[in-house]
């Protein structure tokens, strides 16, 4: 099937065309495809990508409803034979595994790479981490975020850390005006969280006094809400708060789109389809639907990095060596950096 040709916004994705035609929706109609998992991807990116793929197959009206729970959504394609239905169900990345293993669903969309535990339990489904089962459809950060009048700026990453963990308590500790922080975090059935707990925490957990959300936008306008907040959420929900920038072993470095996609940010990460290795015709399709142009402008526009490659002039600080700075003076950068499965020769997917 060729995507390359159909350009479609964010904006286009979601609302019906022109024809405006009403969309028929049979008693009992079963999804074509079921897409579920992670609420980052669920929120704003596999909805607009369903919607997308929909008219890709002829319909020529498209629908989204919401589903029977919050942060579910049943999208409709209608055309003069046949109405499609995909269903999403966005209740974090750990219902993408466990909804596999069920079979309940065909695609699960994830925040983080399957866990080892989650790969021996689902491995009548195929290697989940191989080529064939697993695609990196997207770049995000983890963004630490701020009320907007925080005058905090940075934070190393054992600092972030001791304040998740509870251990600073206070503004002032940090650098920041006296006052009780605020500490909100994602659950524990998230990837973002997962990423975090990883990434920061360590085997630490965090403060049983966090505000806990299973929806990245609700926690980011809670931060809002409040100048002595703290919270962390994916990139496209960091709305009118502030992010800040990261140190871990050298300078901060703020989440760009040339930092998460180099994966200098330290907090950046992959976002995932899976699916098994007999998957549905719909599932394969659907996958490299969101591997194509339209796929990954749809990406983009929802908040994430596509995986296209950019080129960005070398900027040096003082820590660099002065016969590199000399030897990379006025080189661009390419924004891929080739990784390895650790311990093999294995490129990483």
């Amino acid at each position: 099937m060729l995507f390359g040709n159909l350009h479609l916004s964010v904006a286009e994705a979601t609302k019906n065309n022109a024809a405006n035609l009403p969309i028929v929706m049979p008693k009992d109609l079963k999804p074509m495809l079921r897409i579920h998992g992670s609420n980052t991807l669920g929120a704003h990116f596999t909805p607009a990508l369903a919607e997308a793929y929909l008219k890709t197959l002829g319909s020529i009206s498209v629908q989204r409803l919401p589903g029977a729970a919050e942060n579910e959504y049943k999208i409709y394609g209608y055309n003069a034979d046949q109405t499609f239905l995909i269903d999403i169900q966005a209740h974090g990345s750990g219902t993408a595994f466990t909804d596999i293993g069920t079979g309940t669903t065909d695609i699960g969309a994830a925040s983080r790479p399957i866990k080892n535990q989650e790969l021996q339990q689902l491995q009548n489904f195929g290697d989940l981490s191989s080529l064939a089962c697993e695609y990196v459809v997207a770049l995000d950060g983890v963004a630490v975020i701020v009320h907007p009048n925080n005058p905090i700026n940075s934070l190393t990453k054992a600092q972030i850390a001791s304040i998740f963990a509870g251990d600073i308590r206070n503004w002032r500790d940090v650098g920041g005006t006296p006052g009780t922080i605020n500490v909100h975090s994602r659950d524990d059935k998230s990837g973002t969280f997962d990423t975090f707990a990883h990434l920061v925490m360590g085997k630490t957990p965090i403060t049983l006094g966090a505000s806990l959300y299973e929806s990245n936008d609700t926690l980011s306008s809670q931060v809002a809400l409040d100048p002595a907040a703290i919270g962390f959420v994916a990139l496209p929900a960091i709305g009118s708060n502030k992010a800040l920038a990261v140190a871990d072993g050298g300078p901060a470095i703020l989440p760009t789109r040339f930092t998460i996609a180099t994966e200098d940010y330290a907090l950046s990460r992959r976002l995932f389809l899976y699916s098994p290795i007999k998957a549905t015709i719909a599932a394969q399709e659907f996958m490299k639907f969101a591997l194509s142009d339209i796929g990954q402008n749809l990406a983009e526009q929802s908040g994430f990095i596509n995986l296209q490659p950019e080129l960005q002039r070398v900027v040096h600080d003082t820590s660099v060596p002065e016969q590199y700075s000399k030897l990379t003076t006025d080189a661009l950068r390419i924004s891929i950096n080739f990784r390895f499965t650790p311990n093999t020769n294995n490129l990483d997917n």
